[in-house]
């Protein structure tokens, strides 16, 4: 999931400008975002992975609605960027990751 922002924080500076009022609230967003994200991996908080899943599907559903809005390397930005999340979606949800939580909720 870093690694998706790795990716959408330089592709947001690539298209916006930087002296947009929308940009404190975007900040403000990954901020409240890469906490969730850090709930999750650091302190095994299970309704963080729940809420960062049901964030990415909206997110999905508003790729599916904007995709053709959007300039085609911002659209392969988005892409590369919703790729990453489903793979560690995938691992988070199955397999180590989901005993990993489990394990921890019985602590």
């Amino acid at each position: 999931m870093y690694a998706g922002y790795g990716i959408a924080i330089p592709t947001y500076f690539y298209f916006w400008p930087y002296n947009s009022p929308v940009t404190i609230l975007v900040f403000l967003w990954w901020a409240f975002v890469l906490s969730l994200i850090w709930l999750a991996a650091r302190r095994h908080r299970d309704w963080a992975r729940k809420v960062l899943f049901l964030l990415y599907v909206l997110e999905l559903l508003k790729f599916a609605i904007l995709r053709n809005a959007l300039p085609p390397d911002m659209s392969l930005a988005w892409i590369a960027v919703m790729t990453l999340e489903a793979f560690a979606y995938y691992f988070v949800f199955t397999g180590d990751g989901r005993q990993w939580f489990q394990t921890a909720n019985n602590n």
